[in-house]
């Protein structure tokens, strides 16, 4: 999967509030290949945004949904521990990308 690809799935999480809310989130809708997908997305955005040929709008565009996969994750933490930690490893790379 290609950056755009995880932005376009992002992109409907955030539309919809009920693909990964605190609401909804249970064993069933906690899946790990949500889980997986939002960390893998998580790592891309935080390259992405690093990347000196990105421009300011959409560094700060691949930011904001950065802040989106950690708090998604963060929400998963109380299924998964995995994903707890993963949230923290995100917040360490951002604050280390600058």
């Amino acid at each position: 999967m290609q950056i755009h690809q995880y932005s376009s799935w992002l992109a409907f999480c955030e539309s919809d509030s009920t693909a990964v809310s605190p609401e909804t989130l249970d064993d069933s809708t906690a899946d790990w290949l949500t889980y997986s997908t939002l960390y893998v997305s998580g790592t891309m955005l935080v390259m992405g945004a690093s990347m000196p040929t990105v421009g300011m709008a959409q560094r700060s565009e691949m930011r904001s949904k950065l802040d989106f996969v950690i708090e998604s994750l963060e929400m998963f933490g109380r299924i998964w521990p995995i994903a707890k930690q993963s949230s923290a490893a995100l917040r360490e790379l951002r604050a280390e990308s600058g």
